[in-house]
């Protein structure tokens, strides 16, 4: 193939339309595949758009209900269900479901979807239709508030090839000697030590790390020196690189539910938002006596309400005159359409090897492969 010249080279308005025209590629691939599912229907759909779940459990919720949204998910789940049938047993046959399908490329994963695949109902129902059980299994973290450090097992460490990718680092970082002279070399720059840290995928804040620990060190001075570790420059460098997603999207995993949860009333109403409107309203969830007692801490903001009147959507404001637990879910379509970008851009940023644009230099290069061809 040709090189293109200098002057049909991409400038940054060409690759930030190459880029729109792939993301509405994208998503309009995405939105036939789900266009098969009704997860309104659902008889806890409407847990999600009241903020009704466990807040303990919101973050594993949020992930699960994404994970949903992605074909490849569907399809292992299907191969997992097939070697079941055949009499291969739960474990193994979610292991070979997820190395045999394209899961085993979405390396960028920040949830375990294999434990995900382990449960039976997944990804036929949603988060708040499993049982107590089966949400405790696939949380796997006995629901604390502040779970261990995660480690990979080894076998998903192969499976994504981290063990070669160390091994090239050491490849890379062995040093090149040449006519080795005793006398000379005394004075050469010395080995420098690379640390044993890669990035899981240059698109997410995730990290493997090979540390050395010293168990006979007391509980109190390994964690002053994990953190004496997180001080070094190259550290704070990342903290800082990765602040923004800790404190933007991913930190409310109440709100990504329901924006998710709106946008899949929405379309399955065929972005109609009053008919999403009319559904939202005829399905919406009345308070209990204890409800009221648990949410509403002073007489005066109990007296408001009584057992059965409606409960607001989450972070509902008033709305043309009628109170939070009178308005509607969507003030105009406008409201509608913004909770769909808020499902999207939360889905992209942790499922970025299925649904982001590929960086300005592919897309660059896509440009000029577009002009070369209309050459042709």
């Amino acid at each position: 193939m040709a090189v293109p010249e200098k002057s049909d080279q991409a400038t940054d308005a060409e690759i930030e339309r190459e880029r729109v025209k792939w993301t509405t590629a994208r998503l309009a691939e995405h939105l036939d595949f789900v266009k098969q599912f009704s997860f309104h229907a659902s008889s806890k759909f409407m847990d999600y758009l009241h903020g009704d779940v466990d807040e303990e459990e919101a973050e594993f919720a949020c992930r699960y209900e994404y994970a949903r949204e992605l074909k490849a998910i569907w399809e292992a789940a299907k191969r997992r269900d097939e070697l079941k049938a055949k009499g291969m047993d739960s474990e193994k046959s979610s292991s070979w479901a997820y190395q045999e399908g394209e899961l085993v490329g979405h390396t960028s994963f920040p949830f375990d979807t294999l434990n995900f695949l382990d449960c039976e109902s997944f990804p036929k129902k949603d988060w708040e239709a499993l049982t107590p059980a089966e949400r405790k299994a696939v949380a796997r973290s006995e629901r604390k508030k502040i779970p261990p450090l995660p480690m990979t097992d080894v076998l998903m460490l192969e499976t994504f090839r981290i063990f070669d990718r160390f091994k090239a680092m050491a490849e890379e970082a062995k040093p090149i000697v040449e006519d080795h002279d005793p006398q000379r070399d005394k004075y050469a720059k010395p080995y420098k030590a690379i640390p044993p840290i890669l990035q899981h995928d240059d698109r997410l804040p995730i990290y493997y790390a090979i540390f050395n620990l010293d168990y006979s060190k007391s509980e109190t001075q390994l964690v002053k020196e994990f953190l004496e570790w997180l001080k070094l420059p190259e550290n704070q460098q990342r903290l800082e690189s990765y602040k923004k997603s800790k404190i933007g999207t991913t930190g409310k995993p109440l709100d990504r539910l329901k924006d998710l949860a709106a946008w899949r009333l929405y379309r399955e109403c065929g972005n109609d938002w009053e008919k999403a409107n009319d559904f939202a309203d005829k399905h919406r969830k009345k308070f209990t006596n204890a409800e009221i007692r648990q949410k509403f801490k002073t007489r005066a903001q109990r007296d408001k309400f009584q057992t059965g009147s409606n409960k607001p959507f989450r972070d509902a404001k008033w709305q043309a005159g009628k109170p939070a637990n009178e308005a509607d879910l969507f003030g105009e379509d406008a409201d509608a359409r913004k909770a769909q970008a808020s499902a999207w851009e939360y889905m992209v940023e942790i499922m970025p090897q299925e649904f982001a644009p590929p960086g300005p230099h592919m897309l660059a290069m896509m440009v000029e492969i577009g002009k070369l061809e209309s050459k042709s």
